[in-house]
């Protein structure tokens, strides 16, 4: 018995030999067969391929980002079959999805992230893209990736497609410059970082001390942006939105005027 082509989604089944024996019994061979009453049921498995979202933190550790808008779309794309989710525990929980259709024809299907790696079941053999349509607040779009589902049904040359958004990152340096020409890096200052696009929903602010080791900045959040003060050392900022922004000094440190605001953008690269 052999499958020749599978239904879309599933893999090609192993083939199987069997023997009817005179008295009308049935003997086979093969590991992904069962048989009742004279039936012989062959069985196929179906493709899968996890998907996973993150960014990678100060601490190389990675986390799973929620927010974003990916697709998968193909030529062999079939949506007959196909089943997307994710694991909570040992339950698989359904991921919304659309299926969508490109300029050029191709079809493919399209969710949001959940913060877990998302597992679809039921993509036909082929060569896919992966694309991030929509960003989570404060991170760069990531580059297309290519991957394939091979004829056992996996993912050719891995465990998972993975996805790394990196964080946007800016850096603010309040300083003197003293009469030899040197830079003082000033303390006591109050600024803030205002803008249309901000959302602070992964903004952190923090700085490297004399030591080299990374310390966190404390902040207010404003309307429409954040506050801190200077600590005399340079401030970095992650996970502002990419977009224009304006740097304003409320308060200057005792002895010092108030310098003017300073425009800047975080364009797409995250800079």
């Amino acid at each position: 018995l052999v499958e020749t082509a599978a239904p879309a989604g599933y893999t090609i089944a192993s083939s199987i030999n069997f023997v009817i024996t005179p008295d009308g019994a049935v003997e086979w061979e093969g590991a992904s067969v069962s048989e009742v009453d004279g039936v012989i049921t062959m069985f196929d498995d179906i493709t899968t391929v996890t998907v996973s979202k993150v960014a990678i933190l100060d601490d190389g550790t990675k986390k799973e980002l929620d927010g974003a808008t990916l697709s998968v779309t193909g030529e062999n794309f079939n949506k007959e079959n196909l089943n997307l989710y994710y694991l909570e525990g040992d339950e698989k929980v359904a991921v919304k999805h659309n299926f969508i259709k490109l300029a050029d024809g191709t079809e493919g299907v399209s969710w949001d992230t959940t913060g877990k790696e998302t597992i679809i079941e039921g993509l036909p053999v082929g060569d896919y893209s992966l694309k991030e349509i929509t960003v989570p607040n404060g991170y760069v779009r990531a580059e297309q990736i290519e991957f394939s589902i091979g004829k056992d049904g996996k993912l050719v040359g891995g465990e998972k497609v993975e996805m790394v958004d990196a964080i946007t990152t800016v850096t603010v340096s309040k300083i003197e410059i003293l009469a030899d020409g040197t830079k003082h890096e000033l303390e006591d200052a109050e600024l803030t970082i205002t803008g249309s696009s901000f959302n602070g929903e992964n903004v952190s602010l923090y700085y490297i001390d004399k030591d080299g080791n990374q310390k966190d900045v404390p902040f207010t959040e404003i309307e429409n942006g954040i506050k801190w003060e200077t600590n005399g050392y340079e401030t970095i900022i992650n996970g502002l939105p990419t977009g224009e922004y304006t740097l304003t000094e409320i308060t200057a440190p005792f002895g010092y005027e108030i310098a003017e605001s300073i425009n800047f953008t975080i364009g797409s690269d995250g800079k």
